[in-house]
């Protein structure tokens, strides 16, 4: 099967999007032919981008949209796999499309301390025109398919719940033992504040305070203010 890729980030970089696309796109590619497409666009707009204020991907969409659905037209792929709505939302194809993500942008824009305004108008409805393009939507939580329903109105049949995993090489075989007297916990996040890391640490401390055995790893960041911490 040829598979059309559709992503603003580079699926065969490790550190895009945190390993997720290079693991799907590396263990679909054992078994089919998987071409990354839309770079030259989003590439062509980000240079559009830094020389005109208040521009912004979504606002581009229908544009995105047509410049895509021509050059999957003018091939033979069979499935297309959409990463950004941006890119998918305006589709115009006759093979089936998938839409892959973690969260929707009504989720998402809390997280990021998004404002009312023209941009987050925009950007809602961008993500509800790809949940209704795609002929199946696929999430990694409950949590952001239930928002799928509840807030863009999606049909319940075509969002389905795929856990990504740890993003890790998947030994054949794993066996580990594992000491129970003691409590090892692992923090594993390159942004500290976003990913919880206060939390991790205060558990720790927590449970360190009670006289509680216990160990705490920290990978991929650490404290703003190590130097200051006592445990």
């Amino acid at each position: 099967m040829r598979i059309a890729f559709v992503s603003s980030l580079n699926p065969h970089d490790l550190h895009s999007w945190s390993g997720t696309l290079y693991h799907i796109t590396r263990t679909l590619s054992k078994a089919h032919r998987l071409e990354w497409i839309g770079q030259d666009v989003v590439s062509a707009f980000y240079t559009f981008q830094s020389s005109k204020k208040g521009s912004y991907s979504e606002k581009y969409a229908p544009l995105f949209g047509k410049i895509i659905s021509e050059k999957v037209n003018a091939s033979d792929y069979d499935i297309l796999i959409v990463r950004d709505s941006f890119l998918g939302s305006f589709l115009n194809i006759n093979i089936p499309i998938f839409y892959v993500g973690d969260t929707t942008f009504h989720l998402f824009k809390d997280y990021l301390g998004i404002p009312s305004g023209e941009y987050e108008k925009t950007a809602d409805r961008v993500e509800e025109k790809m949940i209704e393009t795609a002929d199946r939507v696929i999430f990694s939580s409950e949590w952001a398919r239930n928002d799928a329903i509840v807030h863009y109105h999606a049909k319940k049949s075509k969002i389905h719940v795929v856990e990504f995993g740890a993003n890790i090489p998947h030994p054949s075989e794993y066996q580990a033992e594992i000491a129970m007297d003691v409590c090892n916990l692992v923090f594993i996040g390159r942004n500290w504040v976003k990913k919880g890391g206060d939390k991790v640490l205060g558990a720790y401390k927590k449970l360190k305070s009670e006289g509680f055995p216990c160990t705490c790893t920290l990978i991929g960041s650490v404290p703003p203010d190590l130097t200051r911490i006592q445990i």
